[in-house]
């Protein structure tokens, strides 16, 4: 395990620090109203932001939340344009230490890594060993534990100052009292990563587990008998309770690889990879649009060609070919 950091509020504060952070914050939402009333006065927001760090007063904004339907429906609690820059400042600071503690096969919110690996290396595991568990957390991000988050902070970084600010951070939100991270700010996602590393660290270590993937709250571990994976899921269900204050979806399931497995947005054999439902109608949702513009004559039959290739990205890792050819066949543009 990695020794702890040491990182100073200077460090966050930092003014070239503060405008990677903006610009990072800023990538893709500089026509958002809040954006731009940031960047507007950018010196004088920063010079207050910097202070509040400083100082130690820093008091995380009220989160505005709203609902999204991805296809579930999710509670999204936002932060300010304000305090994402704060986000992106500790994560540029923090994130390589915790990067650096979490085991290889860990995918989530890191550099080379992402669902598409996390797939293929899944696939790579499916074709090795007969038999997988998959567990799924039950309301994840809002069931983190304050003290047991921060506890685990504290063993990779110093510095009072850092850890008090990390406090101030988590502490901004609740769902009840001294639980929960907001979905939809960037430091709840690399905490939420964090946050499960024991648990990796624990089924890793384990004789009878013979391969492990894990994309955030989604893991998945491997085995060569049936009654290996059971007792594992027993057991796992206790350990999360017992140190992670977590509880498993009542739907974990254990079965053959050779019955596929449904993660990070694919159906995955030992031989092939699927689409899964959610995904195939992204596909052709994003089809649809870019043909009801064209037929509406608002773009060239060349940017439906490019809506089409960018309609393909959804589906290029799974063996679709065929699954793309049939609706090509089935879908008349005249009729949309």
């Amino acid at each position: 395990m990695p020794h702890r950091l040491l990182i100073n509020l200077i460090d966050v504060a930092e003014r070239a620090n503060l405008a990677d952070a903006v610009f990072l914050a800023a990538k893709g939402k500089r026509r958002r109203a809040g954006v731009r009333q940031f960047l507007a006065g950018v010196d004088d927001h920063l010079n207050r932001l910097s202070d509040s760090v400083l100082t130690e007063t820093y008091v995380p904004d009220p989160l505005r939340e709203f609902v999204i339907h991805d296809p579930k429906r999710r509670t999204i609690h936002a932060p300010t344009f304000r305090d994402r820059v704060l986000h992106h400042a500790i994560i540029l600071q923090a994130g390589p230490q915790m990067d650096r503690t979490l085991i290889d096969d860990s995918f989530a919110c890191r550099s080379g890594k992402g669902p598409i690996a996390a797939v293929m290396r899944a696939q790579h595991f499916s074709r090795r060993f007969p038999w997988f568990l998959k567990g799924d957390l039950a309301s994840y991000f809002h069931s983190i534990n304050h003290e047991l988050l921060l506890e685990r902070l504290n063993r990779r970084f110093k510095g009072a100052g850092f850890r008090d600010l990390l406090r101030r951070v988590v502490s901004g939100f609740q769902t009840r009292p001294g639980t929960g991270l907001p979905i939809g700010a960037l430091t709840s996602q690399y905490f939420a990563n964090l946050y499960l590393n024991d648990a990796d660290r624990w089924l890793i270590a384990r004789q009878n587990v013979c391969a492990y993937v894990r994309y955030m709250d989604d893991m998945i571990c491997w085995f060569a008998t049936k009654d290996a994976a059971l007792n594992t899921l027993a057991e796992l269900k206790e350990f999360l309770s017992e140190y992670l204050v977590l509880t498993l979806k009542p739907g974990s399931q254990v079965n053959r690889t050779a019955c596929g497995i449904s993660f990070c947005g694919h159906r995955i054999f030992p031989g092939i990879i699927r689409l899964t439902a959610r995904r195939g109608h992204l596909y052709r949702k994003a089809c649809r649009r870019w043909e009801r513009r064209f037929l509406n004559g608002e773009v060239s039959a060349s940017d439906l060609q490019n809506g089409y290739a960018s309609a393909y990205s959804i589906t290029k890792h799974a063996d679709s070919v065929e699954w793309r050819r049939r609706r090509l066949e089935q879908h008349m543009l005249d009729e949309i």
